[in-house]
């Protein structure tokens, strides 16, 4: 990410939420039966990836592409790997 504004705006997301939402909402992971595709920036400070490993783990069907040079905003980042992903699950 090299946008300074997008960044802090980015700070400001995380900081404001409350995990007990997204923890509550993971107990539910494992009866989801549907495709999951999860895209995740390799050099991801907020969100590492070895949570994208985990959070591809609580799914029963799930893949997760990992997206060299690319932070917490992969989209913006590298936005033609998300399109790419993007195509490939749909496709699948």
């Amino acid at each position: 990410m090299t946008n300074p504004e997008v960044a802090r705006d980015g700070l400001k997301v995380l900081l404001a939420m409350a995990p007990h939402y997204t923890l509550d909402a993971a107990k539910n992971f494992s009866k989801y039966q549907k495709r999951v595709s999860l895209v995740w920036g390799e050099n991801c400070i907020f969100f590492p990836p070895a949570l994208g490993v985990r959070l591809k783990e609580s799914f029963p069907n799930a893949r997760l592409k990992s997206v060299p040079n690319a932070m917490l905003l992969v989209s913006i980042d590298q936005p033609q790997a998300v399109a790419d992903a993007i195509a490939e699950a749909t496709r699948a």
